[in-house]
C-alpha cells in the first residue's frame, strides 16, 4: 500500500514526464506477457508450502490516449485498457489456478525514442480453482472462495523493436483475495518478473495534444459524505455474514484537475464484533453494542482519471480495538463520479459510488460497497 502511494505521488508530481514527445503509429494494441512468479508466505499464520514457482500468461489490449481531455495531457497520455490474466499457481494441489479479468492503466515516467518506463495497475476480478475444504484441502487456509479480487502492480520499460513492435520488460506484486467475505482469507501475495510483446495495430499517425489544463478550480474545496456496508464472516469458517456499517464525513481539497487530497472522520458499527462477544459470552448487551462501534480518523489521497478516483486512504482507530485489532488501518478503491447537479446558490452537487478494500497491515478485512455525495 505505501509503495503503491509512494509511486502515484512520484507520478503526478514530476510535469515533466514524457513531455515533447510524439507517437506516430497506431492508438490501440495488443500485448502478450508471461510473468515467472512466486507466492509469498506474509504471515506466521500462512500455512501451506510454497516450494514451487508460479507462472502467468496475460493477453491485454490497450488504447493510448492522446489528450483531448485534460485529465489524459496532466497525467502525460496514460495508456487505459483490459487484460485477461491467468496464473498457474506453485504447489498447484494447494493453491490451484487464477483466471482474471481487470481494467489498466499505465502512466508513463520517461519517454524517448527507444525505451519507455511506466508504473501499470490493474484491479478486477479472479477464479481461482481451489479453496480451502475441510475434507482434501484443510492446509489452504489462504483462500476461502472461487471469487477473489485481483490487485497487479508493476514496473517496467518498453523498449521498441520495429516502429510498431516493443518488448515489454517489467517487475511486480499481484495479490487476490475475496476481502473477509468468507474465511479463511489471508490472500495470496506473489512477486513476478515478466517479459512481453506489444504491438500497435496501424500505423497512423498522430500528434498528442499540447494545450495545457486547468490551473485553479472554480470550486477546489467539498465537504463528502458517504455510507458505505461490508459483509464479513467471523473466525469460523462457513459461519453466517454478517454487515459492517459505516458513515464517512470528509473535507477534500483539489490539488489540481486530476487530484484531491482527503481528511475526515468514519463511525463505523460491526455486527460481527457484537455478536462474537455474545456468543463467547463477554460483556453486557451495552458493552457489546459499544465495542462494536469504532471511530476513526484518516487522510487519503484520491488521483481522478476523468470520472474514475483511484482512492488511497490510511486511518487510525480513537479507541483501543479488541480482538488483535491493529490500531492502523489502509483502504484502497475506486470511486466513480456521475455529473454535477446544482443546487442553487451557487452549490453543485456531485454523487458518487465506490468500492474499497480495508485492510489491516497485509491482512484484509472487508470490501465495502457505498456511495454518497460531493457538496462543493
Amino acid at each position: 500500500m505505501k509503495f503503491f502511494y509512494s509511486l502515484i505521488l512520484l507520478l503526478f508530481a514530476n510535469t515533466a514526464l514524457a513531455d515533447g514527445y510524439d507517437i506516430t503509429w497506431g492508438k490501440v494494441g495488443v500485448e502478450g506477457s508471461y510473468y515467472f512468479s512466486r507466492i509469498v508466505p506474509h504471515t506466521p499464520k500462512f500455512k501451506p508450502a510454497v516450494t514451487e514457482f508460479t507462472h502467468c500468461a496475460e493477453a491485454a489490449f490497450f488504447v493510448q490516449t492522446t489528450g483531448k481531455r485534460e485529465w489524459s495531457r496532466k497525467m502525460k497520455f496514460p495508456e487505459v485498457g483490459a487484460a485477461i490474466h491467468v496464473s498457474r499457481f506453485g504447489n498447484n494441489d494447494v493453491f490451484g489456478t487464477a483466471i482474471g479479468a481487470m481494467a489498466t492503466a499505465k502512466f508513463w515516467m520517461v519517454r524517448s525514442e527507444r525505451v519507455d518506463a511506466f508504473f501499470r495497475v490493474g484491479a478486477g476480478a479472479a477464479y481461482i480453482t481451489k479453496q480451502y475444504n475441510p475434507n482434501d484441502n484443510a492446509v489452504n487456509n489462504v483462500i476461502g472462495s472461487p471469487i477473489n479480487a485481483m490487485i497487479h502492480l508493476k514496473l517496467g520499460i518498453d523498449v521498441r523493436i520495429l516502429k510498431n513492435l516493443s518488448l515489454s520488460l517489467s517487475g511486480g506484486l499481484s495479490h487476490q483475495s475475496n476481502g473477509g467475505m468468507q474465511q479463511p482469507n489471508l490472500g495470496i501475495n506473489a512477486l513476478f518478473a515478466g517479459v512481453g510483446i506489444k504491438y500497435w495495430i496501424g500505423n497512423k499517425p498522430y500528434t498528442y495534444s499540447r494545450e495545457g489544463w486547468t490551473k485553479k478550480l472554480k470550486r477546489p474545496n467539498e465537504f463528502i459524505f458517504r455510507s458505505a456496508v461490508a459483509f464479513t464472516e467471523l473466525s469460523a469458517i462457513g459461519g453466517p455474514k454478517y454487515p459492517v456499517y459505516s458513515n464517512t464525513l470528509a473535507y477534500a481539497r483539489y490539488t489540481s484537475i486530476i487530484n484531491k487530497v482527503w481528511i475526515g472522520t468514519t463511525l463505523e458499527y460491526n455486527q460481527a464484533l457484537h455478536d462474537f462477544m455474545a456468543i463467547i459470552g463477554d460483556g453486557t448487551p451495552k458493552d457489546r453494542v459499544k465495542t462494536a462501534f469504532n471511530l476513526s480518523f484518516f487522510v487519503a489521497d484520491e488521483v481522478l482519471i476523468g470520472r474514475v478516483g483511484a482512492f488511497f486512504g490510511i486511518g487510525a482507530y480513537a479507541q483501543k480495538m479488541r480482538f488483535n485489532i491493529a490500531p492502523i488501518y489502509a483502504k484502497i478503491g475506486a470511486n466513480y463520479y456521475f455529473v454535477d447537479i446544482k443546487a442553487g446558490k451557487g452549490t453543485t452537487l456531485q454523487p458518487f459510488v465506490g468500492v474499497n478494500l480495508k485492510t489491516h497491515y497485509f491482512t484484509a478485512q472487508y470490501f465495502e460497497f457505498g456511495g454518497g455525495i460531493a457538496i462543493k
